[in-house]
């Protein structure tokens, strides 16, 4: 029984002694950290509000961007232009500037001059028989003579439509 009273004593002055080293550091540490170094002076804390903001700025322009040369595109394969892009396209990066139709010969063109004339002229004859027809008002002859007009229109502007992806590999197929 002595021996665990001594060991009881021995470790509760242990603790003691090493809690009181502990609590001599951490003074010794604060007093060092207030810049204290036996002058007298005290180190004064300066605050601010931060206030969260972005740290860019934009500004919004309209207008054209326009070029001083111009500038010549050209394509490793020869053919017929098919498509382009209109003026005032916008066009973003990496974006087709013009596409090829290599397939193209000048009979395949000849032939769709000749349909776009064709459709033009049909579209004038139907117009031309509209305006005789709305003179003589005869409602069954005038609508079929509006029906002619509005297929010769959609006509034409199937023609006048650039082919799409589509159909530019379905014709390059055959």
């Amino acid at each position: 029984m002595a021996t665990s009273r001594k060991r009881f004593w021995i470790g509760s002055t242990a603790v003691l002694l090493v809690a009181a080293i502990a609590i001599v550091i951490v003074v010794w540490m604060a007093s060092e950290d207030d810049g204290d170094n036996g002058s007298g002076a005290t180190t004064v804390l300066n605050t601010t509000t931060i206030r969260l903001a972005d740290l860019s700025e934009t500004t919004t322009m309209s207008g054209t961007l326009a070029y001083d040369d111009p500038l010549s595109v050209s394509s490793p394969i020869s053919g017929v232009v098919a498509q382009i892009p209109n003026e005032g396209d916008v066009l973003e990066r990496g974006a087709a500037l013009y596409s090829i139709d290599p397939m193209a010969t000048d009979a395949h063109i000849r032939d769709a001059e000749q349909r776009v004339a064709s459709s033009r002229s049909s579209l004038i004859g139907a117009e031309l028989a509209l305006s005789r027809l709305e003179e003589e008002v005869d409602t069954s002859s005038l609508a079929s003579a509006q029906a002619s007009v509005a297929q010769a229109q959609i006509t034409l502007n199937d023609l006048l439509t650039p082919p799409t992806q589509a159909q530019l590999n379905a014709a390059q197929a055959t």
